[in-house]
């Protein structure tokens, strides 16, 4: 199928559908969310019935890499992957925190609190759940690559005919897989300039509502269309640099706004104290919620994840069995699991500092800018999801979409906090969920599957 039909499907019935049918659980039934999350556990389960009961050694295999690594690199590459996107996953939700604090749901008092009940929640059980369930998706990946040959599509395993109404719903799933892969790395270069904002300014002050986030998205979306600016996406498109030049430049100027406008709301907030209290927060749930939403927002923000982490563990794992994988990367959650448990006593005593959420955001933010800089980010960013496939031709998604993608996020943060990337992560992660269910049965699917697209 072309690229123009694809993009009217998506946008003109799958974005419409998707979004119509989970808006009703999202804003009728957020408790039944939380209780869909929690099947989540049956992928330990999984895991723990491969490790068990199957005895074949299945062997990993890809067209990218000649030879394997070495052990220690391998288990080097592997760790640094877990740290570093828990390291990014952690600061991002601390960073919500603290822009929360200037919507006023949250107050200072709370901020150290609420974040430690949150990463103790994560730690204690979820990381374990959210790590299986990557390591499935990465069986998923086994079978989709070394059994079906099908590189660059995970969805030709999906138990659908193989007719026209069989392959829009592929195509539907193709899609789903990558947006959510764009949008959440678009969420992380904006969490990513916010703290770097704070850490530079932290003022505390209602800057960031209604009419700081119509301001700073103008002015973004303003800067996008100057002719200098346009001359730079037109270099980033045609020569088919890395898209980290672009999240770069992106971070570099809209921390810049970010400071300028504290810096100036501060000094101003006296004046314009009436004008801001016009625009009130977009407040869509109430308090009594908001514990819940925080954890269904956490478990979403890993689902979205899952297909970049599961394809790039399978990517560095050539010609090692998923035993020896599976082991592996099981043996990270359940430590820090255990180290939860052992220091949950005293919670209360530890108090997280500004400039340690820095550090760690900086640290994902580092594993994210050398993955956006690899030969492959355009492949990611195009499937969402590392491939060995080869392609005819390099498809390289317009730099000025993404950079007006984060200006609308950073607006839609600064409206309502957390409260909108729940609605969004939520919408994203329940496709991503379905979808991965479907795929569970890839395996027996022979009837289905096809070599390729």
């Amino acid at each position: 199928m072309q690229r123009r039909p694809k993009m009217f499907l998506f946008i003109g019935i799958v974005l419409p559908m998707l979004i119509g049918l989970s808006l009703f659980p999202i804003f009728n039934a957020p408790q039944a969310i939380l209780l869909f999350n929690y099947s989540l556990f049956i992928y330990p389960a999984i895991v723990i019935c491969f490790l068990f009961f199957v005895r074949k050694k299945t062997i990993v295999k890809n067209h990218i890499q000649n030879k394997s690594l070495t052990s220690t690199t391998w288990l080097a590459k592997i760790i640094s992957i877990q740290l570093i996107t828990t390291s990014l996953f952690s600061g991002q939700f601390f960073t919500y925190g603290q822009y929360e604090i200037q919507t006023q749901q949250l107050t200072k008092a709370q901020l150290n609190p609420w974040f430690l009940h949150l990463l103790f929640s994560f730690f204690s059980g979820w990381n374990i759940a959210l790590w299986a369930f990557v390591l499935v998706a990465l069986l998923v990946f086994y079978y989709a690559r070394n059994k079906f040959d099908s590189p660059h599509a995970l969805t030709d395993l999906l138990p659908f005919p193989k007719n026209a109404t069989g392959r829009l719903l592929r195509v539907v799933a193709d899609n789903y897989i990558a947006q959510s892969t764009r949008l959440l790395i678009c969420f992380s270069a904006v969490i990513a300039s916010l703290q770097i904002s704070l850490f530079i300014y932290p003022a505390y002050n209602p800057m960031l509502n209604a009419l700081f986030g119509i301001v700073l998205t103008g002015i973004t979306f303003f800067i996008s269309t100057t002719a200098i600016m346009q001359r730079i996406f037109k270099t980033l498109k045609e020569k088919k640099l890395p898209p980290v030049m672009l999240f770069l430049l992106f971070l570099l100027f809209n921390t810049l706004i970010l400071f300028l406008m504290s810096l100036m709301m501060t000094k101003i907030h006296v004046r314009t104290e009436h004008i801001l209290a016009v625009w009130h927060n977009l407040m869509i749930f109430p308090a009594s919620e908001r514990l819940m939403l925080d954890k269904v927002t956490m478990i979403a923000w890993w689902i979205m994840a899952t297909p970049l982490l599961a394809s790039l563990l399978f990517m560095l794992s050539h010609q090692r069995t998923l035993k020896v994988i599976m082991s592996t990367v099981m043996f990270f959650p359940l430590v820090c699991s255990l180290l939860a448990w052992l220091i949950h006593t005293q919670s209360q005593t530890i108090h997280i500092t500004h400039a340690t959420i820095f550090v760690t955001q900086m640290i994902g933010l580092l594993g994210l800018l050398i993955l956006l800089s690899h030969r492959s980010a355009h492949r990611i960013l195009w499937f969402g999801y590392f491939t060995d496939a080869k392609l005819k031709k390099l498809r390289v998604i317009p730099p000025r979409i993404f950079w007006q993608l984060m200006a609308c996020f950073v607006g839609l943060f600064a409206v309502s906090g957390i409260q909108i990337f729940y609605i969004i992560y939520t919408i994203l992660a329940l496709g991503i969920s379905l979808i991965y269910l479907l795929l569970l049965g890839s395996p027996f699917n022979t009837k289905y599957c096809k070599s390729g697209r």
